[in-house]
């Protein structure tokens, strides 16, 4: 019996197919049920970790609504049906209320809400709302398709509500319109399939993720009772966690095998991402609000977001609001609304505002109240150009004199020697604040590619050590240039628009620095160019070690440590240098762009006096240049990516 056993699972995991895999498995793999009743369905939320988790955040930001009542386009403040939705009953908070709402729209796709009191129907107070369990109800509809009553069915016997003490609210079935459909019905066998496989892992682990083997009896059958007294004897011997490891001794002619899962077998466990896309797709819940950044790039975390709540949520409480609406505002000249969750498109209010100004359409106030700030004064007109201006031709002053009239009218600060000397002072100290924040980063980012490379280079990590192109096997170009730049342009964000604010103090403007598209896309070509610039010096530096290792027949073990000696380097002295580099270079570009939009008719350049300064930038200081002109060195601002690196690394200097 135990041979054929034997010769039926060897036959079975040499077999790639899952169809064969199935008949062993603890599930059958394409079956699945297609009939589900209520209890199903909020099983299935239950127990199924994606259906549970996308539901509950569906429900979450439902439960969040904040109800607006309206007559015509004026908010009604003192209503006292409105109070009744924000605080439904005494057992329960309006938020959870209608959070359960919506988990019991998404399980069962129908809701029953009975009006305890009398509502604006007849003209009575409403004096609270219940939410029955949708799987326990069960309504009763005319010939016209009207409902008559609904009939709670419990433990404790039946409760009948009729048609005007009930709100029925509910998704309707195509096959039966008058009752509601399932959010989950579509996904009946991605659910199944997430249930089954978790089920599947789970009894994996438990066994140690492989059958642990078979006994072989040679000669002649055992009978029941010699075969319960070995397994007693083994179990009791052998089977216990702190006995595993233990030589096994049979008597007789026996012989024991051990038997594992093959890969083909485990990696069906690679389904359960598909089941995850399915539920996401299903419910239109974002991977990111779940939690999971797999595949989440920084940039758009804040797009999916905003995509939830408009595509999702909003359509939602658009369906709830008009039910509620229908049943207790009707025939009053009153409109039940809710405030819409949608947050503000930041980065398109900018470019609106950006586009506005300068095609002469929009106003500096109606671009402050975009940005959510107060008026002020003279700020109603739309500034052109003169040459754009009706009337009176006027003769255009070149730039030269324009300038020279603006320098007259606005006396820079820095252009006193002993204001230069107290503004270097306090640039220095916010210099370095900002750069230990990003040498730190830096050296972090440096650590954790270290740790990867070598996790690379480890006899388990599928790579043949002794490759001779190993490095380019073992430091991934395209991924180590995208984490980079993850990791450092949010910072380098930040740091920008604080040197823009810091410009602000220092010329005593009231204007409000802006983020706008170009300086956003200066950011993100910068940090790019960054990220490959740093990686491509750390990758020459490797690869000569990798080589000469190679060369020298060295273990994996003198490999690793020159991994380590190379990062360690890098560590003293080029996350120094990286960091004070981009650091100031990001401060110097939001300085430069504060002034133009604070429109600054001219720019100072800065040096700090001590022997480390270079000697074009001892020369530039107190030097004065139109905004968009470059200063004796060839620079638009200190630390200009576009100048040399002979002019930039380590520049201290400011503007």
């Amino acid at each position: 019996m135990f041979e054929q056993i034997r010769k039926q699972f060897n036959k079975i995991t040499s077999t790639k197919s899952l169809e064969t895999l199935a008949g062993v498995l603890p599930f059958n793999i394409g079956e699945y049920k297609t009939d589900w009743g209520k209890a199903d369905y909020l099983r299935a939320y239950e127990i199924s970790i994606y259906a549970n988790k996308c539901i509950d955040k569906r429900a979450d930001k439902v439960g969040e609504i904040e109800f607006a009542l309206f007559k015509g386009d004026e908010k009604v403040l003192n209503d006292p049906t409105m109070e009744i939705l924000k605080n439904p009953n005494k057992i329960i908070s309006g938020e959870k209320f209608w959070s359960l709402v919506q988990r019991y729209y998404d399980i069962f796709g129908e809701v029953y809400l009975v009006k305890e009191g009398k509502d604006s129907l007849t003209g009575h107070k409403l004096e609270s709302l219940h939410v029955l369990r949708p799987d326990q109800c069960t309504p009763k509809f005319n010939i016209n398709g009207e409902l008559v009553n609904v009939t709670m069915k419990t433990g404790k016997g039946e409760t009948v509500w009729q048609a005007d003490q009930v709100i029925y609210y509910w998704n309707p079935d195509p096959k039966n319109p008058l009752r509601g459909m399932s959010l989950l019905r579509a996904g009946v066998r991605a659910i199944e399939t997430g249930i089954q496989i978790d089920e599947y892992h789970s009894k994996v682990l438990q066994n140690g993720g492989r059958i642990e083997g078979v006994f072989t009896f040679k000669h002649a059958n055992l009978t029941k009772e010699q075969l319960t007294t070995l397994k007693a004897q083994y179990e009791d011997q052998y089977a216990t966690a702190s006995k595993s490891g233990k030589p096994l001794f049979l008597g007789g002619d026996s012989e024991y095998q051990k038997m594992g899962l093959t890969p083909t077998e485990l990696s069906y466990l690679e389904t359960k991402n598909v089941t995850l896309e399915d539920i996401l797709m299903l419910t239109g819940v974002p991977k990111v609000i779940l939690g999971s950044f797999s595949g989440i790039k920084y940039d758009n975390a804040d797009a999916a977001i905003r995509i939830f709540l408009k595509e999702t949520i909003k359509p939602l409480l658009n369906s709830l609001t008009r039910r509620l609406d229908s049943s207790l505002y009707p025939d009053k000249g009153l409109t039940l609304t809710f405030v819409d969750p949608t947050p503000e498109d930041r980065e398109q209010t900018l470019k609106e505002i950006e586009s506005g100004i300068k095609n002469y359409y929009m106003t500096t106030n109606e671009a402050r109240v975009l940005s959510g700030l107060d008026p002020i004064d003279g700020g109603d007109v739309i500034l052109r150009p003169m040459n754009l201006v009706t009337g009176e031709e006027v003769e255009e002053p070149t730039p030269t004199k324009a300038i020279e009239v603006k320098k007259k009218a606005f006396v820079h600060p820095l252009s006193d020697y002993d204001n230069r000397r107290a503004y270097e002072k306090i640039a220095i100290k916010r210099l370095n604040a900002e750069e230990k924040k990003v040498e730190k980063m830096t050296k972090t980012y440096f650590k954790d590619q270290m740790n990867r490379l070598i996790d690379n280079v480890s006899p388990e990590a599928k790579h043949v050590f002794r490759k001779k192109d190993l490095i380019a096997e073992t430091f991934n170009m395209q991924v180590e240039v995208k984490l980079a730049k993850e990791t450092f342009l949010p910072v380098l964000t930040e740091i920008l628009k604080d040197s823009g604010v810091n410009a602000r103090t220092l010329l005593g403007s009231d204007f409000s620095f802006m983020l706008t598209s170009d300086i956003a896309s200066w950011l993100d070509a910068k940090s790019n160019i960054f990220a490959e610039q740093i990686n491509d010096t750390t990758f020459k530096k490797l690869k000569g070690e990798f080589d000469q290792s190679f060369s020298e027949g060295e273990t994996r073990t003198q490999l690793v440590e020159r991994i380590e000696s190379t990062y360690g380097d890098i560590s003293k002295s080029r996350a120094e240098t990286i960091a004070r580099t981009e650091t100031n270079g990001v401060m110097q570009k939001g300085t430069f762009e504060a002034y133009k939009q604070a429109n600054l008719p001219f720019k100072v350049w800065v040096t700090v006096g001590d022997d480390k300064v270079r000697a074009s930038h001892q020369i530039a200081d107190g030097e004065e240049r139109a905004l968009n002109d470059s200063f004796s060195n060839g620079l638009m601002f200190p630390s200009d990516p576009s100048g040399s690196a002979g002019e930039t690394i380590n520049c201290r200097c400011v503007i």
